[in-house]
């Protein structure tokens, strides 16, 4: 059950390959390539996973573990970015091996690219999230003072190995969050995907085949869009500017899909009450993150100021004036105007938005 795609950014050289296996057999047909022009690795893991998933990816990749960096990814700062710095300039690796979330990819991203000017990185992602997101794209960052993601490099992984069976060790809240963002994909960029994903069945979790043909799916629609120019890349923030802020309100004790699905549902019902989409598909919107056991409210007793100020320190959604918005016109459609895909919104008007908006999606 195989699948493959590589892509060529337009900003960076080379090619870089993006695969999905079910088996370690075939996830060692993708690595054994690399491993050949490649020695002095260093591995660097996320402190938390299961040991059996190092064991997993040391038989993959035919490379000892003998060097490990293993973080903490409950916060990504620059003292976790300094750790694996350190042992880097001790042992000198001529590539990283990375296994975990989209925070260690993060981590590990930043790291690697500045380490000698950048060494290669070959990433095992460990959950949906990072399977569909973090580790497409190239951007790595980490968090600073009160900003998420504010200091960080554009460094691709070399190879990333999807390994599905990685993913039946999540709990469920942590498997399903990661699938907001497949969500947001179908939305912002193709409508057959949406219908296709509405007729999943999910028992309680999908099919190992119905599970890699979405992760596939969806990893190809992100890096399309992130080989994109920057007007058209900021689509990918649909869900972000609410999505971002309420996940620094609650200091990060909400999972990033869980408030990006939140996010979507907010910004979603704006483009709704501005007359730039239809109900009925803001309404198919939600049923089907709810499909994914996601939620979709803003919790009513949310301080919409302190959520305002939040927002207002996420820079690629604000200017001086105004807050912007990425918003659906129609399922695999965004509203463009004047070749930016940000909607504007008057920061003086906000409040009286987000309560209103407040107000229709919790029916009143």
């Amino acid at each position: 059950m195989m699948k493959h795609f590589s892509y060529e950014p337009s900003d960076t050289p080379g090619k870089f390959e993006v695969c999905f296996g079910t088996t370690v057999a075939e996830a060692k047909t993708y690595f054994r390539p690399f491993l050949a022009s490649h020695s002095a690795f260093v591995y660097i893991v996320d402190k938390n996973l299961p040991k059996s998933i190092l064991e997993t990816v040391v038989k993959i990749t035919d490379v000892p573990a003998t060097t490990i960096v293993r973080i903490d990814p409950s916060k990504k700062n620059i003292e976790r970015v300094i750790s694996i710095w350190d042992q880097m300039v001790k042992t000198v690796p001529a590539a990283a091996i990375v296994i975990g979330g989209g925070t260690t990819g993060d981590i590990s991203g930043l790291a690697c690219g500045t380490y000698q000017r950048g060494i290669p990185r070959i990433y095992f992602p460990t959950t949906v999230l990072s399977m569909v997101d973090a580790s497409i794209g190239g951007k790595s960052g980490i968090d600073h003072t009160d900003v998420k993601n504010s200091i960080g490099v554009l460094h691709y992984p070399d190879l990333v190995i999807n390994y599905v069976p990685f993913l039946e060790s999540l709990e469920d809240g942590e498997y399903y969050s990661g699938f907001a963002e497949v969500v947001k994909a179908a939305v912002l960029y193709d409508k057959e995907f949406f219908k296709y994903l509405e007729g999943l069945t999910i028992r309680p979790r999908l099919s190992e085949e119905a599970l890699v043909e979405v992760l596939y799916k969806s990893s190809v629609i992100k890096a399309k869009i992130c080989e994109e120019p920057n007007n058209k890349k900021i689509r990918l923030l649909y869900g972000h500017a609410v999505g971002h802020a309420y996940e620094k309100l609650t200091d990060g004790h909400r999972r990033h899909g869980d408030c990006v699905a939140i996010g979507m549902h907010v910004e979603g019902a704006l483009a709704v009450l501005s007359d730039h989409w239809g109900e009925e598909e803001w309404k198919r919107q939600a049923k089907l993150i709810q499909q994914f056991h996601l939620p979709i409210d803003l919790p009513i007793e949310t301080n919409l100021d302190d959520l305002a100020a939040k927002m207002e320190k996420y820079k690629k959604l604000v200017d001086a004036k105004n807050f912007l918005f990425v918003l659906p016109e129609r399922i695999g459609h965004v509203v463009a105007q004047d070749g930016d895909c940000r909607v504007r919104f008057k920061k003086s008007e906000m409040k009286a938005l987000l309560t209103k908006v407040q107000n229709y999606t919790h029916g009143d």
